[in-house]
């Protein structure tokens, strides 16, 4: 009989336990206000994607690469390609070479 007042006890505890625990961590219910926080934040977010896809821009500066924009960088690499196929291909694995050098700490 004792054994199973103790066990009922158990339970008792771990449900009280859930339930302080679920009022400590449910999160605040959205509100209107997060709605347009967010939609703000995806407005800001577009306006920096077309900006970046649309002008010029240092991407690098102590590598020297530069941001081009989307339509110019297609120029140049199919001005590249028209004259050297090989050496369009050779150029592209420089710069990514270049650009994704590993850091030396020695």
């Amino acid at each position: 009989m004792s054994y199973v007042i103790a066990v009922l006890g158990t339970f008792v505890i771990v449900a009280g336990l859930v339930v302080v625990m679920r009022s400590y961590t449910q999160p605040a219910p959205l509100a209107g206000d997060r709605a347009l926080e967010r939609k703000k934040a995806l407005a800001t977010l577009r306006q920096e994607e077309a900006n970046a896809l649309a002008n010029y821009a240092w991407q690098n500066e102590g590598k020297g690469i530069i941001h081009l924009p989307i339509e110019q960088a297609k120029k140049l690499a199919l001005g590249l390609a028209a004259k050297n196929p090989a050496g369009l291909r050779t150029e592209v694995i420089n710069r990514v070479e270049k650009f994704n050098k590993p850091v030396s700490f020695e």
